[in-house]
């Protein structure tokens, strides 16, 4: 019992292991490759969604097998502590080699590699024939496609770190060649283009923080390789003798974009290798730098026996090689013959595609113009007619306005005599008032200042009463001065008022018989004077529509010209561009024919000097024959 209650209690215990990614591969390695899809293991659920791309999401773990605590290997696969990478850390160590924005880094080595490599591509296409076809591809010729479906190089193998750089040694009976010579490209599969510089494997290397993967170089840095296509492991599987337990299976792009590339090379004199990872990140990761030995054999390179067995094949089968190369020498000079006469037919197609559009936009422009121009007739005619409607409309107003005027003047002048008379009365009385007023302000403010003054006064001392009293008197008589003063002034402004008012009654009516008469004399001049302006200006419109006529109708005239002068100039340089084009493209046709009897000439000499060749070895064999 007590036991029990031990066992359940350190099962509680326990933490929950995270669930393993979709890509741990188990199955029969002689069963071809899985299909590129994720491998949910049984007893799991199935995760979604790429690492790095939901930061909520916990980081997949890699499923592969191991030996367990006990030292037995577990059927299952252990998830290890290494998360999927998320994007570099600003504190990362980046490996020798791996920014992406400066040169190459080459390294120099001493280290020969052993052995022999091939020295005839014909080689490839005897030993390869078997495990797939040979095929045309219009870039790269001749190419090796495998018989495998889906096949993905650089797959079935290990990595081992030699002298040289990385070294894959590779699983399948083709990988002597195709991992360590020429190069795979992409071409909706993966096709191999056959070449004789060797290399330890031609592959890109990507790194990331405990994250690393390959996939074929081919020609140049940036080859294009599809994201599913790339091979990631844990950096402490990568020299894991049965890797495809450990590749990533689902979610190519994030672990592309979590790592970054190595551009890193090995170089011995002319020689040049991919190295890969160096041994720094090695360390970092906790894995040997000791570099290991390999076999010629395993290394895609041939020793002493085989580089004989070799020879003797390819002598006999060199006229067969010969007749192959020629071959696809016409081949190609016929397909780059071709190419040019397709690209001088599209450029002449364009050209001419060209020409029409620009004189089919010509008169779509022309008519654009002809109807623009047409538009802007029409909209001046209707603005004219509109101004002269306006013109008449306001003349009419106008005339309105000042008859109206004139009654209103009238009545306005019978009313000022006693409008004037009633003015006259009640300004009078506004300015006896406003003089009642001011006499009045000053009184109030005579008042204030005395009040003031007398409390100031009261304050000083009895030595000042004297001044005051004599202050009093000047005031006293001041004001009696001011009084006369003002009395004498209103008198005379009385008087003067009434002869003002006097002279302006009898300047008024004056005033007004001149008013009248003029009025009348201006109506009967304006009217005269609309009279012939009605006349000139209808007179004057009736010329501007007749000279605009005559100026519209030269103006067609002159485009027309103009463009049927332009169309004979355009007929006749696209005439001169075709004769020149037809001279130039037979000119090309004779080169061509000159530079293919010349090959065919220099091609039937050293076919001859070959024969030759080979007569003189035939006779100074049988010679030798004959003599023993």
């Amino acid at each position: 019992m007590r036991k029990w209650l031990c066992l359940v209690l350190l099962s509680a215990c326990v933490p929950q292991s995270t669930p393993p990614p979709q890509y741990g591969y188990y199955g029969n390695p002689n069963q071809g490759y899985p299909q590129q899809q994720g491998y949910p293991q049984q007893g799991y659920p199935q995760q979604h969604g790429a690492p790095g791309n939901d930061p909520n999401a916990p980081s997949p773990q890699n499923g592969y097998g191991q030996t367990a605590s006990n030292g037995s290997t577990s059927g299952e696969p252990i998830a290890p502590d290494v998360p999927a990478p998320q994007g570099l850390p600003a504190e990362y160590d980046q490996p020798i080699g791996a920014d992406e924005n400066v040169t190459p880094v080459y390294v120099a080595t001493r280290a020969q590699p052993p052995g022999s490599t091939v020295d005839s591509v014909e080689t490839f296409y005897e030993d390869l024939e078997g495990d797939g076809t040979w095929i045309d591809d219009p870039t790269h010729g001749s190419v090796f496609v495998p018989k495998t479906p889906n096949y993905q190089p650089y797959t079935n193998g290990r990595w081992r770190n030699t002298d040289y750089g990385w070294m894959w040694i590779s699983g399948d009976s083709f990988g002597w060649a195709t991992d360590h010579y020429g190069r795979w490209v992409w071409s909706n599969r993966w096709v191999w283009v056959p070449d004789l510089t060797w290399g330890p494997s031609w592959v890109q290397w990507r790194v990331g923080d405990g994250w690393v993967g390959w996939a074929p170089l081919g020609f140049s840095e940036n080859t294009y390789v599809p994201d599913e296509q790339w091979r990631f492991v844990p950096a402490t599987q990568l020299t894991n003798p049965d890797l495809r337990r450990v590749f990533v299976r689902s979610n190519w792009s994030a672990y592309v974009k979590g790592t970054i590339r190595i551009h890193r090379y090995n170089r011995n004199q002319k020689l040049q290798w991919v190295a890969g990872p160096d041994d720094k990140w090695l360390r970092k990761h906790k894995l040997g730098t000791k570099h290991e030995k390999t076999a010629v054999n395993d290394m895609g390179r041939w020793d002493a026996a085989r580089v004989r067995e070799a020879q003797a094949r390819a002598s006999a089968r060199r006229r067969e090689a010969e007749d192959n190369q020629r071959r696809s020498e016409e081949v190609e000079h016929e397909r780059r013959i071709q190419q040019e006469r397709d690209d001088a037919e599209r450029r002449r197609a364009d050209d001419q595609q060209r020409r029409l559009d620009a004189e089919t936009r010509q008169r779509e422009d022309d008519r654009r113009k002809d109807e623009e121009q047409q538009r802007r007739f029409q909209d001046e005619q209707k603005r004219q007619e509109d101004e002269r409607q306006r013109r008449r409309e306001d003349e009419r107003r106008k005339d309105e306005e000042e008859r109206r005027k004139l009654d209103e003047e009238r009545r306005r002048l019978d009313q000022s005599r006693t409008e004037a008379d009633r003015r006259r009365q009640e300004e009078i009385s506004k300015r006896e008032d406003e003089l009642k007023k001011k006499r009045e302000d000053d009184d109030r403010k005579h008042v204030e200042e005395d009040k003031r003054r007398n409390e100031e006064e009261q304050k000083r001392k009895r030595d000042d009463e004297d001044k005051r009293k004599h202050d009093e008197d000047d005031r006293k008589r001041a004001d009696e001065d001011r009084r006369k003063k003002d009395e004498e002034q209103r008198k005379n402004d009385d008087d003067k008022r009434k002869r003002e008012d006097e002279e302006r009654r009898k300047k008024d009516d004056e005033d007004r018989k001149k008013l009248d008469e003029e009025r009348r004399k201006k109506f009967d001049e304006d009217k005269k004077k609309e009279d012939d302006d009605r006349k000139r200006a209808e007179e004057q419109r009736k010329h501007d529509d007749e000279q605009r006529k005559q100026d519209d109708d030269r103006k067609r005239d002159e485009e027309r010209k103009k463009r049927d002068d332009d169309d004979k100039k355009r007929a006749e340089e696209d005439r001169h561009k075709r004769e020149d084009e037809d001279r130039k493209r037979a000119d090309e046709d004779k080169k061509r024919e000159e530079d293919r009897k010349r090959d065919d000439e220099e091609r039937r000499k050293q076919d001859e000097q070959r024969r030759k060749d080979e007569d003189e070895k035939r006779k100074r064999e049988d010679e030798e024959r004959n003599r023993h």
